[in-house]
């Protein structure tokens, strides 16, 4: 009996600590689960501050560099 409580315990450890891995959301190498874009969304508005100008859309800040949109700050 000692043994199934102990096989099943240690079954279930194993089936959280899977389900926790697949539910990680990959991450490029800054550690941003989004990686930058080449265009935003057409509903973007544009916020000058400091002399740095970000882009608002849809609850995210973004900022350009090279060419490419990035969370701010990405870059």
């Amino acid at each position: 009996m000692y043994r199934i409580t102990v096989f099943v315990f240690m079954a279930a450890l194993l089936c959280l600590s899977v389900a926790s891995a697949a539910e990680a959301q990959p991450r490029n190498n800054r550690g941003d689960a989004h990686p930058p874009q080449r265009s935003l969304p057409s509903s973007n508005r544009r916020i000058d501050h400091n002399g740095n100008t970000y882009f608002y859309s849809a609850g995210r800040f973004y900022r350009q560099h090279n060419g490419l949109y990035g969370k701010a700050p990405v870059f």
